[in-house]
């Protein structure tokens, strides 16, 4: 059986590999518990693949070695050293039961079982005549007549070699079979270490970074271990979201560049910040054509400083406009975050809608200009929380349902419907709601008991 000598602070332990996989570390939940402070808690684990084994490293601190060299994956012969700071674990191969081996033991002692009868065994199973001869007081057979009663009694009698074999044959096809689905049910169990990185990369996600979930997947895939087809779909639906990420972040920094610019502006005409200079301003005016000219806050940005956007410059105090209305604006904009923070969009959209409404008659031109542009930024900003929401939701649902929890998938959906308040995300979780029922409907086995709230 295949094992590990472990040399470990001058003191050598045997460990037997039994099972599918071993870990290897320092936590107590391993297999094989390491008094390494080099080593991870869990530092690599040993995979067996059919009657191989091979070692992956478990994105360890310090790395692994197998004879002298660091490695990630690395198939094992027997003689092998695996070293993991100054613990060393020699690995020596055998086959698994039900290998090979076994097999071939089987056969050989089936071929010297299966032995060949004597004629005069085969004589004593039947009729015929004794083996030294002719019955005394009979005729002696003609060479036709002897060739016809050997093919009679041929057809009479069977050699017991015969039934050694065909149950020898038997058995190895079954063996085999037991083999095959061994390999199979094997393949079915998810890679532990591909399951790892799709968490990494849901991490990244969260934090929208897009571009580096993709390049994790495809670095830190297993392609040889299980589950790597989940690996593959990620990395194509990642690939096929890009368009709608890549404008959902050129919206976000066009909205940063915009703020920007404003407090600029407003510096320079206030002329508080005399290190404010045109020239400050025209690099931002610059850098927002530069990388965001198809964004609606660019729009906006060029209807609310329409001087600036046509590289003229305008005097100190000229746009000083409007600054009667900040204060209310500025507690307006702090109730209607309160709002989007709670997930209540459609409230926030209509707490700014109602600030503008309520000041239109008596704002003059160029306020009325500003504040409708802010306006309109902010409930765009919130039709974008809204949509990643729902979408927050669709993806903690999703993992749900693989788990058969669909009475909390349901529940994701169903605070969008009662928050929201957009209609277009309302109406999609609705759908979802129903899906999710047929879907329950359909599943006749009982649901998994759920482990924890999410």
């Amino acid at each position: 059986m295949p094992h590990l000598t472990i040399d470990e602070q001058g003191s050598q332990r045997v460990h037997q590999l039994e099972g599918d996989y071993a870990t290897i570390g320092r936590a107590p939940s391993n297999a094989i518990t390491l008094d390494e402070a080099k080593a991870s808690k869990e530092h690599a684990r040993l995979q067996s693949v059919g009657a191989r084994w091979k070692l992956i490293d478990l994105e360890s601190k310090n790395g692994t070695r197998v004879n002298g060299d660091f490695c990630n994956k690395a198939w094992l012969e027997s003689g092998d050293v695996i070293r993991i700071g100054t613990t060393e674990l020699s690995f020596t191969g055998g086959e698994r039961a039900g290998g090979r081996r076994s097999i071939a033991r089987e056969q050989r002692r089936m071929r010297d079982e299966a032995v060949k009868l004597t004629p005069a065994a085969a004589a004593s199973l039947g009729d015929g005549p004794p083996a030294g001869g002719v019955a005394s007081g009979e005729a002696p057979l003609s060479t036709r007549e002897r060739g016809e009663e050997s093919a009679g009694r041929a057809s009479r009698y069977r050699d017991p070699a015969d039934d050694w074999i065909k149950w020898g044959l038997i058995g190895i096809g079954v063996v085999v079979i037991l083999v095959i689905v061994n390999i199979i049910g094997s393949k079915a169990a998810a890679d532990p270490h591909n399951v790892k990185v799709i968490k990494a990369a849901n991490k990244m996600l969260a934090d929208r970074n897009w571009e580096g979930a993709i390049r994790y997947l495809r670095a830190n895939g297993d392609p040889d271990g299980n589950g790597y087809a989940e690996v593959e779909r990620r990395i194509r639906e990642l690939q096929e979201r890009k368009p709608e990420h890549e404008r959902i972040v050129n919206s976000e920094l066009a909205a940063k560049l915009v703020s920007k610019l404003g407090n600029r502006i407003k510096m320079y005409h206030r002329g508080k910040d005399q290190l404010t200079s045109p020239e400050d301003v025209l690099a931002l005016v610059k850098q927002l054509e530069t990388e965001c000219a198809g964004t609606d806050h660019y729009r906006q940005a060029r209807e609310t400083w329409p001087a600036w956007f046509s590289g003229k410059v305008p005097e100190r105090g000229s746009e000083l406009v409007g600054d009667r209305y900040r204060r209310p604006w500025e507690a307006m904009v702090e109730k209607a975050d309160g709002y989007r923070k709670e997930g209540y969009f459609r409230e926030a959209q209509e707490t700014v809608l109602k600030f503008l409404s309520t000041r239109e008659a008596v704002m003059d031109a160029d306020a009325l200009v500003k504040y409708r542009a802010l306006s309109d930024q902010l409930v765009d900003a919130y039709q974008k929380s809204a949509a990643s929401h729902y979408y927050d939701a669709r993806q903690r649902a999703d993992r749900l349902i693989r788990n058969r929890r669909y009475d909390q998938a349901k529940a994701a959906f169903q605070e969008v419907v009662d928050r929201s308040g957009i209609e277009e995300y309302v109406r999609k979780a609705r759908a979802e709601i129903l899906k999710i029922e047929s879907l329950k409907a359909s599943d006749k086995a009982p649901p998994e008991t759920p482990s924890d709230g999410g």
